[in-house]
């Protein structure tokens, strides 16, 4: 039988190598710091380096530290009224990443290292607290679980489970640019604290803390106060005495206090970058409650939650089951709360949240999905049910690595896409089919082969005019791989520079020469000329290009 300490030594060693092994954070391509994570990130380089409201200081660290093609450049800057910016994300994240800014600036310092919040001390302490936060979330889910009198050996088979057959493994090895590895955290940490508060009124202060910083971080997740809910009707307490009275909230008077400082840090920032106390800092972006996304949010094969980990949905019907079986109260108190967040958020403007592997908004929850199912465990004797929910743990890995290879694209994953790619490395050849309304205007192409490599990065490139007002663009490149791919890509941008579009080759491209096929439907109204080209990111990748065809369409309404 593992040990508490010998599992997570072992669980720190797996992922500490598979940290190294996949990122480089001196890469551009690879920083921990990275597309949504730069605007949970800014508020600290913005309070303590450059005492910046404007945000001025990260153009910088784009022209430094990131692709020059601006490929990765993240704008989390909104206006408002009053002609200021606002960062669009909440600032509570910053807090969790404190304490690896401040060892950054340490070791910066130290070795010799610009302090300026981006250099590699930076990206690389960023990118290990999600390995930290993970270690201390699993910590206080196993102390959950003991406490609920699951055996240790139950208890490592799950997190094992959560951790390696769920998308929880893509956003702490390979996607930092989220904020829910480390609300998953906060969640393991309210859920122990919310059951040694309903069973031995402790923690209260520990849990109002809690609820104030899971909520600037996602303000929807203060539906997981509703979770807590679980425990009084588990233990037959119902609801008496669920809330605190008067003598209990004195006590802690000091967590009140923080609590509300905590709540008060967004409206402060605010104030700092616009002068305004309230703002909406999303502008045009928010909840359509009338029009759900429910059923695709949940098992869409483009961005489905229990499509992409299907362990979950075996979770979910074994918590559902349990809880109804104990009693009816217990059942309602599992699944009114997960009811209540997947309807919320797929009625999000979009839905899809993004690119990634399945909904990374629920990782938050998987400490509350997973309690019925430890305690079922525990009580069966049904020693195949562990064996059978691990069948799921190579597809996820499988499946992440692929969704990291581009094999299949997150957000964009068609089911007849999903099949044709299922066992493969690299994504089959696809032809793209241009929709009815497309009518071709304009063919033009170069047919030179030439030789990308790091002295020639750069191929000719196709520049046509652009005299209607809705366009669409086909492009069509023959090529083959000298050397390995990860950044070579097909370019297409407006003649000004004002639209810009990657389309990287990745695992696409083999050492067989092959036609790719690519659709752009999203160029602005209002360009006055495109460009297409290829480029080898500027690396030492070899490309053999043979030839390039741009196809130009006007997109009848």
């Amino acid at each position: 039988m593992i040990s508490e300490k010998k599992y997570f030594l072992l669980l720190l060693s797996l992922l500490m190598a598979a940290f190294f092994l996949y990122r480089d954070v001196n890469s551009p391509y690879l920083r921990s710091i990275n597309a949504d994570g730069k605007g949970y990130y800014a508020y600290l380089p913005a309070l303590f380096l450059y005492q910046d409201p404007s945000f001025n200081f990260i153009y910088d660290a784009e022209k430094k530290y990131y692709p020059e093609d601006g490929s990765h450049f993240k704008d989390f800057l909104n206006e408002q009224p009053n002609g200021t910016k606002v960062n669009k994300t909440f600032p509570g994240l910053s807090i969790l990443y404190a304490p690896f800014f401040f060892l950054g600036c340490l070791f910066a310092f130290v070795f010799g290292y610009s302090v300026d919040g981006y250099s590699m001390p930076f990206q690389l302490m960023i990118g290990l607290s999600h390995i930290v936060y993970l270690l201390l979330g699993f910590r206080f889910l196993w102390g959950l679980l003991k406490n609920l009198n699951v055996s240790e050996v139950k208890v490592a088979a799950l997190l094992s489970l959560l951790l390696f057959g769920t998308n929880l493994w893509y956003y702490v090895i390979y996607d930092h640019t989220v904020s829910h590895v480390f609300s998953f955290f906060l969640a393991a940490v309210l859920l122990w604290a919310g059951e040694r508060w309903f069973s031995e009124r402790k923690y209260l202060g520990l849990m109002l803390v809690l609820m104030a910083l899971i909520m600037i971080i996602r303000p929807t997740n203060a539906i997981m106060i509703l979770c807590l809910l679980y425990f009084p009707f588990l233990t037959g307490n119902r609801l008496k005495n669920i809330l605190p009275d008067f003598k209990e909230l004195l006590r802690v008077w000091k967590s009140l206090i923080i609590s509300v400082l905590i709540l008060i840090i967004p409206p402060l920032m605010w104030k700092w970058q616009t002068g305004n106390w309230i703002v909406y800092s999303y502008k045009d972006e928010g909840f359509d409650f009338l029009h759900p996304h429910w059923i695709e949010f949940m098992f869409s094969s483009e961005k489905g939650w229990l499509f992409w980990s299907p362990v979950l949905l075996l979770l979910l019907i074994i918590g559902v089951l349990y809880s109804f079986g104990r009693n009816g109260w217990l059942g309602i108190a599992y699944l009114v709360p997960l009811v209540l967040i997947t309807y919320v958020l797929s009625s999000w403007w979009c839905w899809t949240f993004g690119a990634g592997m399945g909904q990374r908004v629920m990782v938050e929850y998987y400490p509350f999905i997973v309690v019925p199912t430890a305690l079922f465990l525990n009580e069966t004797s049904r020693k195949w049910v562990i064996p059978m929910l691990f069948v799921f743990i190579p597809l996820n890995l499988f499946q992440a690595f692929q969704v990291v290879k581009s094999v299949h694209v997150g957000g964009q994953t068609t089911w007849d896409s999903y099949k044709t790619n299922f066992f493969r490395l690299k994504p089959a050849l696809q032809k793209v089919i241009i929709p009815e309304n497309w009518k071709l205007i304009k063919t033009e192409s170069i047919d030179e082969t030439e030789f990308l490599n790091e002295t020639h990065p750069f191929s000719a490139s196709i520049e046509t005019m652009v005299d209607v007002e809705s366009v669409g663009v086909k492009i069509l490149i023959e090529a083959k791989a000298i050397s390995s791919i990860q950044e070579s890509r097909v370019v297409i941008s407006d003649v000004e520079g004002k639209y810009y579009k990657a389309l990287f080759l990745k695992e696409m491209i083999s050492s067989d020469v092959e036609e790719f096929e690519f659709l752009i439907d999203d160029v602005p109204w209002d360009v006055n000329g495109l460009k297409v080209y290829v480029w080898n990111g500027d690396t030492k990748e070899q490309l053999e290009l043979n030839s390039i065809r741009m196809f130009t369409y006007q997109i009848n309404e």
